[in-house]
């Protein structure tokens, strides 16, 4: 007879399907119709912020997750005297290599080999 599967009890707290994941990457821009209130999104956030920086700047290096400026950036950033990158490379907040990354995805938006 086989042996009963170990029940795994999830935290819902840190869960983060993959509609609490868009809005942590991307921000709720329902404009003023809050569809998901801070009450979930925060602690999602803080169970897998992170990860989720790690493997965006992996994908758009120089920029950040929407999750990272409501709750983690240092200070605001003023977006029309101030770029993403700029601002990261200002607060030393790049993550190892992705600097390089920067340079590369630069050359080759450049038509440089």
């Amino acid at each position: 007879m086989p042996s009963p599967r170990p029940r795994y009890r999830r935290n819902p707290a840190a869960a983060c399907d993959a509609l609490t994941r868009f809005f942590l990457e991307w921000g709720d821009n329902s404009r003023g119709r809050a569809l998901f209130a801070d009450d979930k999104l925060l602690p999602a956030w803080k169970g897998h912020g992170e990860q989720i920086i790690r493997e965006w700047a992996a994908a758009n290096p120089g920029t950040r997750p929407a999750g990272f400026w409501q709750w983690d950036a240092p200070e605001p950033r003023d977006a029309f005297r101030e770029g993403e990158t700029a601002y990261l490379e200002r607060l030393a907040l790049l993550l190892p290599g992705e600097a390089e990354a920067i340079e590369a995805q630069s050359r080759t938006q450049n038509g440089e080999p």
